[in-house]
């Protein structure tokens, strides 16, 4: 996903969609530039898989109806 466009090679791909989805509720949260280089930064220091953005998706992907109940800035319950 690059700017909210979402990029997939298996668009039945439910559970991918939903992550993706939610990070583009996160770009809107943080207004898009701070997202990427907040994303870069944890990136850098903490590893992919610690990112709080990442950790939001992940850990809500499978959950169909999440972005129907997300807050905007939601993923903040997920930082370390």
């Amino acid at each position: 996903m690059i700017l909210g466009i979402i990029f997939l090679d298996d668009k039945n791909n439910k559970k991918r969609i939903n992550h993706e989805m939610i990070h583009v509720h996160q770009m809107l949260d943080t207004f898009i530039i701070p997202f990427y280089i907040w994303y870069l930064i944890e990136l850098i220091t903490k590893g992919y898989r610690q990112i709080i953005f990442e950790r939001e998706a992940y850990q809500r992907q499978s959950f169909e109806d999440y972005l129907e109940n997300r807050k905007p800035w939601d993923f903040m319950k997920f930082k370390q």
